[in-house]
């Protein structure tokens, strides 16, 4: 499982920022849409939370 975990930290930014934004263009929940795209809830949701504290400073 550690391999596993290693692996989804390999991913870049754009990759996260893709999957963000099409998850918001969905009509799914977050765990609906990793299940479907088969990506870690937990890293998804690691990654939406730097995308929103980047936009909060960006709006300050």
């Amino acid at each position: 499982m550690a391999t596993e975990s290693g692996a989804w930290r390999c991913h870049n930014e754009s990759f996260w920022r893709a999957h963000h934004e099409a998850w918001k263009r969905s009509d799914l929940n977050q765990r609906q849409y990793c299940e479907a795209e088969g990506i870690p809830l937990k890293a998804f949701g690691n990654w939406r939370a730097v995308f929103k504290d980047r936009a909060a400073i960006a709006g300050t």
